[in-house]
């Protein structure tokens, strides 16, 4: 510890740095009364005014000469300033400085009520936000006239608020005031429940805005007589079976989606949506991952096109029926089949129709078509569009007499297919990695490659 001379230098050179490294350090009283010695200086003023342990008859020696308004300000907050001095700094007209003592974690119940009824709101607000002001002073804040005096009191996450008083913010006029009750996390339940009961549109919109509700709020809130408040709820409420059968039958035809989107659907539920008229509750219906057999033969037997394709893409759905789809003939339902199904049942389908305008969509699946007839390989790998060409240059079981005329193929798409497929000769991916475009040159190369690297792994 240094001596006071030492301690002085220290103040002058650098105050603020000193200040923060003595805010906890034991002074001794001897070294504190010399350096009050040396007031003339505003650095030793705020190093005193900012020390917890400055005695009462020292703070009383700079209270009569500060140096400026930034250590009456100190002053306002010390422990050792006398009451008296203190109601007289309250009672000034120095806004900053009240507000200061507002924010005070020492304020006393005596200065906190005469500063919860100070002319200035932005002073109320101040105090507001204080969590150490008692019951007695938050409800003269609760019922401030300013709203965001009011508001204020909600924003400390350490202020312990009385659940009346939060109760009473929660049905306030003012929007912001009611917004800010509503969605403060130390709002009861109780209280929630009492603001999804009110059936006011604001409200109850205010409590959709919280993460988490209380399974309760979330049921009063979709009995809502407000169409969009009861969608918002359904959508984070989880329901029971007896919920879902009876929001199946609600009038609006948006909560009858949501429930038809519902996964696992129990079957009860599916089959009271399944007899629902508006087509909008059916697509999503047959979308539903959890859709059952005896639904979807139902849903079938509509005849919508829409409605088929939904069927057609939902996993669910048992192949046979898709084999049955596919063999009914629906131009519609073969394109859609052509570019998804990983049936060869429904492939073997598509090539027995022979339908260029079908198997035109082959070429724009994920993985190629397998299991193709070669004849219908031929015909298509020779066919005048490029697409054709290039859909069966993708292919694992191209014959090596189409494997080389595909490879000398003058459209660039058609051979970088070609380059790209592991399952064709070697000798044509070698001529392939000499291609004048560097596209096909870098494919077949890269090929080349992995047909290496494998039959490496392959010989280990």
């Amino acid at each position: 510890m240094p001596n006071s001379t030492e301690l002085l230098q220290e103040i002058l050179q650098n105050p603020e740095e000193t200040r923060k490294a003595y805010r906890s350090t034991q002074i001794p009283f001897q070294d504190l009364r010399a350096l009050a010695e040396h007031l003339e200086h505003k650095e030793v003023q705020l190093f005193l005014a900012s020390y917890r342990e400055t005695p009462s008859s020292i703070i009383e020696r700079i209270y009569r000469n500060p140096a400026d308004s930034e250590v009456v300000l100190c002053l306002a907050n010390h422990p050792n300033l006398s009451r008296e001095h203190l109601l007289e700094y309250v009672q000034s007209d120095n806004v900053p400085l009240r507000k200061s003592i507002a924010a005070s974690r020492a304020l006393s119940p005596q200065i906190a009520k005469q500063l919860a009824n100070d002319p200035d709101p932005f002073v109320r607000e101040t105090l507001a936000r204080n969590s150490v002001i008692q019951t007695s002073v938050q409800r003269i804040l609760v019922d401030d006239e300013i709203p965001f005096v009011r508001t204020a009191l909600l924003l400390s996450p350490k202020m312990q608020l009385e659940e009346d008083f939060r109760v009473s913010l929660a049905d306030d006029l003012d929007p912001v005031v009611r917004f800010a009750a509503i969605t403060s996390q130390k709002t009861g339940d109780e209280t929630l429940l009492e603001c999804a009961d009110t059936d006011e549109e604001f409200t109850q919109a205010a409590l959709l805005t919280r993460q988490n509700l209380p399974q309760l709020v979330l049921e009063s809130l979709s009995l809502s007589p407000n169409d969009n408040i009861k969608r918002a709820a359904l959508r984070q409420k989880s329901l029971a079976p007896d919920e879902l059968l009876g929001f199946a039958n609600d009038e609006d035809v948006e909560t009858r989606v949501r429930i038809a989107q519902t996964n696992p659907l129990p079957e009860i539920v599916q089959k009271q949506l399944v007899q629902d008229k508006e087509p909008s509750v059916l697509l999503k219906l047959a979308e539903n991952p959890s859709l059952q057999e005896d639904i979807a033969e139902v849903l079938f037997s509509k005849g919508d096109t829409a409605l088929l394709l939904r069927l057609c893409a939902n996993p669910a759905v048992p192949s046979t029926m898709l084999l049955e789809q596919a063999q009914s003939g629906n131009r519609t339902i073969l394109k859609f089949l052509a570019e998804h199904t990983t049936i060869q049942g429904i492939l073997d389908i598509i090539y027995a129709l022979n339908d260029e305008e079908i198997l035109y969509h082959l070429a724009f699946r994920k993985s190629p078509a397998t299991g193709m007839p070669q004849e219908l390989l031929y015909r298509l790998g020779q066919n005048e569009l490029p697409t054709f060409r290039q859909m069966v240059a993708a292919m694992e079981e191209v014959p090596v007499l189409l494997q080389a005329q595909l490879a000398r193929d003058d459209s660039l798409a058609v051979r970088l297919a070609m380059a790209k497929n592991k399952a064709i000769q070697r000798v044509l991916l070698e001529r392939l990695a000499n291609d004048q475009n560097p596209k096909v040159k870098n494919a077949a190369a890269e090929t080349l490659k992995l047909i290496s690297a494998e039959e490496t792994t392959n010989s280990i």
